[in-house]
Order: C-alpha cells, then structure tokens, then sequence
C-alpha cells in the first residue's frame, strides 16, 4: 500500500476595473503520479513476444495552468469585446520507452520520463451591431503546442527523442442580419494546423479545413423554415479520399402547437448526400492516425417536442 500527500493549489481573482471592463487571472497546479505497479522493478514475460517492465526512478508530472481574460462592452457602439491568453507548462511527462529486438523479434517496454510539453492559446472575439437590422461576429484563436515522446529503438540502439511542435490558427467570420420575421447570414471559417517533428521531418504536414456558407431562417405564423447550406474545403490530408470538397445542405419546418408550448419538427439532414466523418491526429511518437467511421446521414426526422410548465397554486 502506498501513501503520497498530493497539493493542488488553485486561485482565481477578477478586478472589475468598470462597469464594462473585467479582468480575471487564474492559475492552477495539478500533480500526476505514475500507478504504483509502473514503479515497481518487475518483468512481465506473460506474452514472450512483448515484454512490459516497471520502473523504480519513475517520477512524477506536475503541470502548471495560467489564464488571464479580459472583457469590455461599449453600448454606445453596440460593442462587445473579449480576449484571453491561457498557458500550460508540464515538467517529466510520461510516456514509453518502446524497444525492438530484430533478431528475436521481441518488443520491450517501459514507462519513463521524458521532457515537458508547452502550450500556449490566444483567443479574440469581437461583436458589434450596427442598428436593429446587421450583426458583424469574428472569433480568431491560435494555439501553439510543443511535446516531446520516445521513437522506436531497433537492436542495441538507444531511443531518440523526437519533439513535435504544432500551429493552429483557427478564424471565423460572421455576417447576420435580423428583421424580426427572417433572419439570414453568411459565414467563414479558416481552420489549419501545421505539424513540424525534430526528429522525422518527413511527417511534417500542413492540414486546411475551411468553410463557407449561409443560413436562413423564415417565420410565417405558426411555422418556423429553416436552411443551412454549407461548402466545406478540406486539403494537406495523406488519405487522398479526404482531400475533396463537400456541399452540405440542411433543412428544416417547425409548426408552432399547443399556444407555443409544443412544437412538431421535420428536419432533412444532408439533403444532398455528402456528408462523412473523418479525421486525422498525429502524436510525438511522429505516428498519424486517420480515422473514419459510418454515421447517420442523409434521412429525415419527424419531432414532437412539448414543453410542460409547472402550475403555481396561489397562498390561501
């Protein structure tokens, strides 16, 4: 049995410089500590072909949390503004010293303790309306990663320590406007993540996905229609059936019941049949993996849905 005394200290304070302005920091500690089998000096031979063993200088991770946000309005503008910066700091992250023997085909493995990851995220968004009828929304956000993992070592040779540093821009754009009984709007979004690896440039990739659009919305009485359509550019993917261009487009009819206190719904998802669901994630290890999986696409779906409101008995 094991005992440790783990201390997680956290603060937080705002300063309400204005009736407008706030500013809030924020900070975090957090320990992470190896399970007590991974620190035990054992050799576990059950599958001949994989060894796993244990290792008793294995230490633990602390990760240090930082986050400073501000925001504003200016109701006179009709302007509403905000930004955050948040960092993370990681010291002897963990992660498998992975081994190969070519002669015997054995694979060795075991925890240990490499360098510290970094990440640091920047955020801006920005609202404004300009009188009753438009709406201009833009959010932007770049984060930055840097983490570090164990490549594979083959006979004798010692493993190298590979790190990955990432980029990832993400800009959304939105243009609406509202006259009560339609409302309409366009939007962008620019969405890419560049991958660099020390140790294996060769995996270093640049993947875009981008989208452009519009979405309108029309109330006549009872009924509520509804469209989305959506042009969605994906690029930079090593699978070449995710390297294309998919035009997505949805709709919907909502008839208002019961005095507005149910609603019956009938929504067309991917009317035109091109949705998929793929994704692609690379590790320190310099391993890429993309994924893909079925999922319900391309039907129609009829909603009943009610809204019951508790009744309040007045004081006798």
């Amino acid at each position: 049995m094991r005992r440790r005394l783990l201390f997680t200290p956290s603060f937080t304070t705002k300063w309400k410089v204005s009736k407008a302005d706030l500013v809030e920091l924020h900070y975090e500690f957090a320990c992470s500590r190896p399970s007590l089998l991974q620190t035990l000096a054992y050799r576990d031979q059950t599958h001949p072909l994989f060894i796993t063993e244990g290792n008793p200088a294995l230490k633990d991770s602390h990760t240090h949390k930082f986050s400073l946000n501000y925001s504003t309005m200016v109701a006179q503008h009709q302007l509403s503004l905000s930004a955050s910066v948040n960092y993370q700091w990681s010291d002897r992250e963990q992660r498998i010293d992975l081994r190969y023997n070519p002669f015997s085909g054995v694979y060795r493995s075991r925890p240990v303790n490499v360098h510290g990851g970094r990440s640091l995220s920047v955020r801006l968004n920005y609202d404004q309306g300009f009188g009753h009828l438009f709406r201009l929304q833009n959010s932007f956000r770049l984060t930055t990663e840097r983490r570090h993992a164990l490549l594979l070592a083959y006979g004798d040779a010692l493993p190298r320590l590979s790190a990955q540093s990432v980029l990832h821009p993400v800009e959304r754009l939105t243009f609406s406007l509202d006259t009560g009984k339609w409302k309409a709007s366009l939007f962008g979004l620019i969405d890419a993540t560049l991958g660099h690896f020390s140790a294996t440039p060769e995996q270093n990739t640049t993947l875009w996905h981008n989208e452009v659009g519009m979405t309108t919305e029309l109330t006549l009485g009872h009924f509520v229609l509804r469209t989305r359509l959506t042009q969605q550019m994906n690029h930079g993917y090593t699978v070449t059936a995710m390297n294309r261009n998919l035009l997505v487009w949805d709709a919907s009819v909502t008839w208002k019941i019961l005095r507005g206190k149910a609603n019956l719904s009938l929504d067309f998802d991917d009317l035109l049949n091109q949705k998929d669901n793929r994704w692609s994630s690379q590790s320190a290890e310099a391993s890429q993996t993309t994924t893909w999986n079925d999922h319900r696409h391309h039907y129609a779906a009829l909603t009943l849905t009610c809204r019951l409101d508790a009744k309040v008995k007045g004081e006798e």
